[in-house]
């Protein structure tokens, strides 16, 4: 938590600015994709309209039904490709603060060419990991944990009490373990130079050899990211109160309201990208001290699996076994 403490404050003010740059870009992106909508709908509605006989109710609604259908294509679509895009966006700041933290946790520091770099390198394989983990992982466990519930709750066997509690308790469980598999995939990508799909199945692996630790993993982000959280919006409470007393005494409200917002946006911008930056740091921290030697352990009876290339370097190239451990103090090449 200590290391997490030190750079923290650094990587917060470099994840503003990759947030400022993902949210900038995916802008772009949406301007351009809802144009290029806008142009095919156009075009396609004025290709639909030509030869129709406004006199014939029939041809009309045939043209209406074809434009319809048209622009429903369309915004299918559209929907699509935001989302892609928002992805591979919001893998940007990922790719990021992972390699940072990942650095800093190697090499005592880290630098913003790093944080830069290895976030548009790997902004697409982790894009991609994230919907894999999404459609392959997440909605199978669902339907795994609930299905039989639900078939339970249809039969009216159990009492509605004692489901409300399995659902409630196998919702934990199942959070626990997906974010525990979901926040220690982005390392594999960058550290251990995984695909997308590699880097899911090594975290599940992971998480199986070493139950207890990764549960405290997943444990540890969230309670950090709960505190900060709780700690801003305390603050956002005090000030508005404070603020609020002020306009009361001095019955004018404009000005108090004004230094209000300031601070509201200033605290805003100050604690997400902390919410981000100190749970990263702390888990990658934790996977290079304490869970990496249960994938990689130490080989001839020496320190050195615990040891592994550097981000900045390109990795061992040799082929991957989930049996055997790398023979070297590097770990073997996993792209897909």
């Amino acid at each position: 938590m200590l290391f997490a403490f030190r750079h923290s404050l650094k990587l917060s003010w470099i994840n503003l600015l990759g947030l400022i740059i993902s949210h900038v870009l995916f802008a772009i992106g949406a301007i351009l994709l809802v144009s290029i909508a806008f142009l095919f709908g156009a075009g396609g509605t004025f290709w639909a309209m030509i030869g129709t006989d406004y006199k014939d109710p029939a041809q009309l609604l045939e043209s209406s039904i074809a434009t319809g259908f048209m622009f429903l294509i369309i915004l299918v679509i559209l929907y699509i490709l935001l989302i892609f895009i928002g992805s591979l966006c919001n893998s940007i700041w990922m790719g990021g603060t992972y390699a940072f933290s990942l650095e800093a946790s190697q090499n005592n520091s880290s630098t913003i060419g790093t944080y830069f770099s290895k976030a548009f390198l790997y902004m697409f394989k982790l894009t991609w990991m994230s919907f894999i983990f999404s459609f392959v992982v997440v909605i199978p466990v669902m339907l795994v944990l609930y299905l039989p519930l639900i078939i339970l709750d249809a039969v009216n066997i159990v009492p509605s009490f004692v489901l409300g509690l399995l659902f409630i308790s196998l919702f934990i469980v199942a959070m626990i373990f997906l974010i525990a598999i979901a926040i220690h995939a982005p390392i594999f990508i960058i550290q251990e130079g995984a695909g997308a799909w590699k880097s899911i199945a090594l975290s599940m692996k992971l998480f199986f050899r070493s139950i207890g630790q990764m549960i405290l993993s997943a444990l540890a982000y969230l309670s950090s990211f709960i505190i900060i959280v709780t700690v801003m919006y305390l603050i956002m409470l005090c000030l508005v109160l404070v603020l609020g007393a002020v306009a009361e005494l001095t019955g004018n409200e404009a000005i108090p309201g004004v230094i209000g917002l300031i601070f509201l946006v200033i605290l805003y911008l100050l604690f997400i990208p902390l919410t981000i930056s100190f749970p990263i740091l702390w888990i990658s921290d934790r996977y290079n001290k304490k869970l990496r030697q249960h994938l990689f352990p130490p080989s001839n009876g020496s320190n050195e699996g615990h040891m592994h290339f550097r981000i900045n370097q390109q990795p061992f190239n040799q082929p991957f076994t989930f049996d055997s451990p790398p023979s070297s103090n590097q770990p073997p090449k996993l792209d897909l």
